[in-house]
């Protein structure tokens, strides 16, 4: 094991295979930070036209321009964060006239994204890519390797969220003085960063060793689950299905 992971060639495997999958994940976050950067406006009009109505004024119910739009990086973060289930921290502060202000907190996180999925194929196809010409046959070392990816990625999407904690709108009206933050640098966001990606270059490692006879890391996922027989079948089937 100590001899695997003295070797340069398995920390080259785990440099290309974080960088793929971190490559992969930010170019789907980028698209889903797009779309989401378009819909923010319309949404915000929406809001505003809302509370308007229920206030019967459109100074007293509205939702001010000042704040309330979110800039493209932060929606680039906020797309990665959610991509991999990632925990946001929300922060609602609210003045409440002669008695100062109230702060609420809580906690929200979403399913597993398409940028999530994304880090963990990009970490087991660079881990494929390494493992086919000469990677870690141990077991623990295989284990070892795919914890270090995991890692690897967790630290930089640890550097990524800090950046997040930001102001998303500020209310008047009905919710005088209302500031909502949201931050997304959280211990699940940390741990599921790692728990994908370490997962995918474990995968990686598995798909190289049992169909090396594959071209990439697609035919060789192909071929392994038409190999597959009894339950494992089952279950390789009804996770693609889902």
């Amino acid at each position: 094991m100590l001899e695997d992971l003295a070797k340069p060639h398995t920390w080259k495997g785990i440099g290309i295979s974080t960088g793929i999958g971190l490559a992969s994940a930010v170019i789907l976050a980028l698209i889903t930070a797009g779309l989401l950067l378009i819909v923010q406006g319309s949404m915000l009009r929406d809001i505003s036209a809302s509370l308007s109505g229920l206030s019967g004024s459109s100074q007293s119910g509205g939702m001010s321009d000042s704040g309330a739009e979110t800039n493209f990086l932060q929606m680039l973060i906020i797309a990665l964060v959610a991509g991999v289930s990632g925990e946001f921290s929300v922060e609602a502060t609210s003045a409440a006239g002669s008695f100062g202000s109230v702060t609420v907190n809580a906690y929200l996180w979403l399913p597993v994204g398409l940028s999530g999925v994304a880090l963990m194929i990009g970490a087991a196809f660079g881990v494929f890519l390494i493992a086919r010409s000469g990677g870690p046959r141990d077991r623990w070392s295989v284990a070892i390797n795919a914890a270090l990816v995991g890692v690897c990625s967790a630290l930089v999407y640890l550097i990524i969220a800090a950046l997040l904690p930001s102001s998303i709108g500020t209310a008047s009206g009905l919710a005088s003085g209302t500031q909502v933050t949201l931050g997304g640098l959280t211990v699940r966001t940390v741990a599921m960063a790692f728990l994908l990606a370490g997962s995918g270059a474990l995968g990686g490692y598995a798909l190289a060793a049992s169909t090396p006879d594959a071209d990439n890391l697609f035919s060789a996922a192909w071929r392994w689950a038409h190999r597959a027989r009894g339950a494992v079948r089952t279950v390789v089937e009804s996770v693609v299905i889902y």
